[in-house]
């Protein structure tokens, strides 16, 4: 361990001491119960989480990190945060969640459905859940494990609702998810997924940014 004390603006330092010392991991912590709004909407953290050359950890209990949220939508970048949430879960030895939300099937496309052939709604549902099954156990060989006890669980639910309630009702201590990146940044902070279960979660979030550099 070392102490630096750099000079110059904040943000600027913790990113530019981060590349320096090609740093795996940025931990920070948010303003405290009634900060959350304020940490989120921050100068100094928006800086930092633009330009952090690896993942951030904002922490916002004391509590030991066991139990790790690993939300999934099939796309490339939610997959960037497997590699360094699976690490930091061996480095810590906590148990990691894989969860894919999927949207419910419409009451009207049910009826439609129905009256095609009688069961084919409940066909169609159990068909999506098996694909979105099959995609995270996918998930789980193409990133292995590390000796980190996982699982998988799939809901129907929007998004953002889904991984606030699991989190919630699974004693959840962190949520790992990927920002959109350097151009995409203020699209993240305002009115994505992950801008909402950062507002509303209470548990720590291990943020990701495309390109930066993973933990080992």
């Amino acid at each position: 361990m070392q102490l630096l004390v750099p000079e110059g603006g904040v943000a600027e330092s913790i990113v530019e001491v981060a590349a320096s010392e090609r740093a795996d991991l940025i931990v920070m912590s948010s303003h405290g119960y009634s900060g959350v709004t304020r940490w989120v909407l921050g100068s100094i953290a928006e800086r930092v989480l633009h330009s952090a050359p690896c993942p951030a950890l904002v922490m916002r209990s004391p509590e030991p990190l066991g139990h790790l949220l690993l939300p999934l939508d099939g796309s490339d970048l939610s997959e960037r945060v497997l590699e360094p949430a699976l690490g930091l879960a061996a480095g810590l030895g906590a148990r990691v969640t894989l969860l894919r939300a999927v949207p419910s099937v419409a009451d009207a496309e049910k009826d439609r459905l129905e009256a095609l052939e009688r069961g084919l709604g409940e066909r169609l549902k159990d068909e999506i859940h098996q694909h979105a099954e099959q995609y995270l156990r996918r998930m789980l060989e193409a990133y292995p494990a590390r000796g980190v006890k996982a699982e998988t669980a799939v809901v129907f639910e929007p998004a953002a609702e889904a991984i606030l309630r699991y989190a919630e009702t699974h004693a959840v201590d962190l949520i790992a998810m990927s920002t959109h990146g350097h151009t995409g940044l203020r699209r993240w902070i305002y009115g994505s997924v992950t801008e909402k279960v950062l507002r509303s979660a209470p548990q720590s979030m291990l943020v990701v940014r495309p390109g930066a550099q993973q933990l080992n």
